[in-house]
């Protein structure tokens, strides 16, 4: 071979070794570019699923308060003192929407598919939340103890459990004057209804009876 053709097919190999490289178009190579391209691309659908997690709405049917009213007018919508959303087969609560329904006090959310209280805020100025025959799991980390002027809450027949973490979020809800949460697990546990008098004295009814100067 010419002395020119030499050098260059010397300068390759080097090209191919150094480093311990793999020489381009060999098996190895295209092996190594195969697992990398598979853990960028593994990287790349874990990022799309934390934006979609992150940006995309609930899956199910939101809540609709203005459908309920028959209007978005500003004006309507801030005098709205109470909603009537029982049966809607409603899944989710959607972010700042309630929040426009700021003399809100009393709303009625009975018999749909809630699994989670949640962007309700805004709307301490509620008085009444009924909440039965849901699919409430817990109101810890949840919209309720926001809601400092609530006076009653309902909630029997969800899924709660777990009495002492509940009660702790119960009771920074001094105004609570009447408690509902028969038909859910929380309520089997040893001595329910005296443990959850005890910490919430103020208390005139649990779960739709009196409570006694006894207790």
């Amino acid at each position: 071979l010419p002395k020119a053709a030499v050098v260059r097919t010397e300068r390759a190999r080097t090209r191919g070794s150094a480093g311990g490289g793999v020489p381009r178009g060999s098996p190895q190579r295209a092996l190594t570019f195969t697992a990398a391209a598979r853990v960028v691309s593994k990287e790349h659908s874990e990022v799309l699923s934390t934006m979609e997690a992150t940006l995309l709405p609930p899956a199910g049917k939101a809540a609709d308060p203005y459908a309920c009213i028959g209007t978005k007018n500003a004006k309507h919508v801030q005098n709205c003192l109470e909603l009537y959303m029982n049966d809607r087969g409603i899944d989710y609560l959607p972010e700042g929407v309630f929040e426009r329904f700021i003399d809100l006090k009393y709303l009625w959310l009975m018999r749909n598919n809630l699994a989670k209280l949640e962007n309700l805020d805004e709307n301490f100025r509620l008085h009444c939340l009924y909440l039965s025959k849901n699919r409430l799991t817990t109101f810890v980390d949840s919209s309720l103890a926001k809601l400092k002027n609530l006076e009653e809450l309902h909630a029997s027949d969800n899924q709660l459990t777990d009495l002492h973490e509940h009660i702790e979020v119960l009771k920074k809800l001094r105004r609570l004057k009447r408690l509902d949460l028969k038909g859910n697990p929380l309520a089997h546990e040893t001595k329910y209804r005296l443990h959850v008098i005890k910490h919430m004295p103020w208390l005139e009814e649990l779960d739709l009876v009196t409570v006694t100067d006894a207790e």
